[in-house]
Parts: C-alpha cells; structure tokens; sequence
C-alpha cells in the first residue's frame, strides 16, 4: 500500500530538486554573509592599523619638531648652596627644564632691591641706573636636563631679604622667574616661581622652601 499514491516519481525529483536548491542557496546566502562578516572585520583591523600608524606618524613629526624648536623645554635658574646651607654668596645654575634642547638662550638677571632702590631715589631713572642694576648672559644651546653654571650672587651680611627678578629666553619663547631670598634664625632661606610669559602668566615651576616666611593666608610676597 503506497502512502502517497499521488506522488510520482518524477514529482519526488522535483521535490528532491527543490529542496536541494533550497539548502543549496541557504548554504551560499550563509557563506557570503560570514565572508561580508569577515570582510568588514578585517577592514576595521586595517582602518584601526592605519589610524595607530598615522598617530605614530603624526607624534614623531611633533618630537622632530619639538627638538628643532625646543618643545615644551624651558630655561630656569636654580640655587646651589652647600652642606652649611646657601650662606652669604649662592651659586646660582640655569637648568633646562624639559626632554628637548634649548637654543640660544640668554639670561638677564635684575637685582630687584637695587632697581627699587634707584627708582625710589631717582624720579627721573636714566638708562644708565637700569643697566646697573642687572646683568646679561648669553648661554647658548642647553641640551635636555642640562645644567649651565651661572654665577654666584652676593646676600647682603647684615639684611634680612634680597630679591632677583630673571628673564630668560630662548628660541622657543620666554620665560619670567621670580626668586627671594629670607634670612631666617641666622639662616639664609630662598623660593622662587617660574612663569610663561604668556598671557595668563602660566605658572611652570614653584618652590618654596618650609621655614621661607608666608603672608597669613599662606601665600608668598613674590
């Protein structure tokens, strides 16, 4: 007894045909969508690649820069004392503050005490005064963390404060350094404050020593 007597055996072809067309155009549909899959995976990875190598690309043309011109480096002057402290005659250093060169740096030192002291004296300040009260330095080129020995400066023996007010530039921009000295319990103390010459007066650097003496809310009279 057939079960399906209606089925010939030219329609079971048929239907053997189409089911195998069936799977058939499945399996194809399934394989192009995993290559499509695969295909935008692997353009994403280069699409990623390239963008890595373009920023390398890109932060190795800012460090080749940043060499040439000096970068974010900056020039600053720092005080050397001894195992007695500073006493009466510091030695003072300009460092390079960065990771790349500095060119062409120069380094104007004005004794701010004796600058005050002229113009309180002399109204009418000649050219001749200011030159007297500071003094000029050409340095050169600094390399990274390089130190360049300055001068030593001499403290007054029998006051209690001293002022320098320090310009310094180089081929990258300029820099303004505030530096004070306080003698405390005998003791000669020093802070000092770096600023861009920019127009917010970017504040670079500060140091102040613990026992340098502090307005009452804490500030320093720079």
């Amino acid at each position: 007894m057939q079960r399906f007597p209606y089925l010939t055996l030219p329609m079971v072809l048929v239907l053997v045909g189409t089911i195998s067309n069936t799977i058939g155009a499945v399996w194809t549909m399934y394989r192009q969508n995993r290559e499509r899959a695969e295909s935008a995976e692997a353009r994403a990875e280069a699409e990623k690649a390239l963008r890595q190598k373009t920023e390398e690309i890109a932060q190795l043309n800012r460090e080749i820069a940043a060499s040439v011109t000096g970068g974010d480096s900056y020039p600053c002057v720092r005080v050397v004392g001894g195992p007695m402290g500073i006493g009466d005659t510091p030695l003072l250093t300009v460092l390079n503050a960065g990771r790349y060169p500095l060119y062409d740096v120069s380094v104007r030192i004005v004794d701010f005490d004796l600058f005050q002291e002229k113009v309180e004296h002399n109204p009418s300040l000649r050219i001749e005064d200011v030159l007297a009260a500071q003094k000029s330095y050409q340095l050169g080129n600094l390399g990274a963390s390089q130190v360049h020995l300055l001068e030593r400066v001499q403290l007054p023996s029998d006051g209690h404060a001293k002022g320098f007010t320090i310009s310094l530039l180089a081929r990258n921009g300029s820099v303004t350094q505030a530096l004070r000295f306080r003698r405390v319990n005998g003791t000669w103390v020093f802070a000092f404050k770096v600023m861009r010459d920019d127009a917010h007066s970017t504040v670079l650097l500060e140091s102040v020593e613990p026992t340098f003496p502090r307005n009452p809310d804490g500030s320093v009279a720079w």
